[in-house]
């Protein structure tokens, strides 16, 4: 039976009832992001780790107040004139568009695959008889390949618990609101594969 629960804390590895549950981002962790490197080895570690852990904040702010707004509240998080711009873009954006929506940020267990994940939102868009998986990425690099692998893992994740899914799309919030790029159907099952074995990847070096 597939496990659909909220939790707050993220936890790499779950245990439950006899089964062990890897997270789809601590698995996917295990890969580095060339972009991110090369960049890093080009201004140094001291500067990186300024700009990225700024850039995380950014990222927090950015979701949080997304996810407020997506659950029918005011965002109450201090946001730049920027920033306000871009999270009521998405506002606007979702208003117009989205008719119905599956879950907001709700973890969801695979008993079939042994993986977790807690999709950014899954809705159902105008014209549209099934649901798609949207994802919020918020950093200046975008390894568009891993973060495939990503949603295919809560492709299946939605699948196992009922949750009739089509396409993948992935928001990034770089500079400014875009519209979300969908990704390819053709290559889900190619994907997930990669998920799979970056899972086993990353137990063995959890070991």
């Amino acid at each position: 039976m597939t496990k659909k629960e909220n939790t707050e804390k993220h936890i790499d590895i779950e245990h439950k009832n006899g089964k062990q549950y890897v997270s789809v981002t601590s698995a996917l962790g295990i890969i580095k992001n060339a972009q991110l490197e090369k960049w890093r080895g080009a201004v140094g570690n001291q500067e990186a780790d300024e700009k990225l852990h700024a850039g995380q904040r950014r990222g927090t702010r950015l979701h949080s107040a997304m996810e407020t707004m997506l659950k029918g509240l005011t965002p109450v998080q201090l946001l730049n004139d920027e920033e306000i711009i871009m999270v009521k873009k998405f506002g606007n954006w979702f208003d117009k568009t989205i008719v119905e929506i599956a879950l907001i940020e709700e973890q969801l267990y695979s008993d079939k695959f042994l993986i977790k994940g807690k999709p950014d939102l899954i809705a159902r868009q105008k014209g549209k008889k099934t649901f798609d998986i949207f994802d919020f990425k918020f950093g200046k690099f975008l390894d568009k390949k891993k973060v495939a692998w990503q949603l295919s893992g809560y492709y299946k994740l939605a699948k196992e618990n009922n949750i009739p899914v089509s396409n993948r799309y992935i928001f990034h919030f770089n500079k400014g609101f875009k519209l979300p790029n969908a990704i390819e159907r053709v290559s889900q099952e190619e994907d997930f594969r990669c998920l799979l074995y970056c899972r086993e990847l990353f137990l063995k070096y959890k070991k």
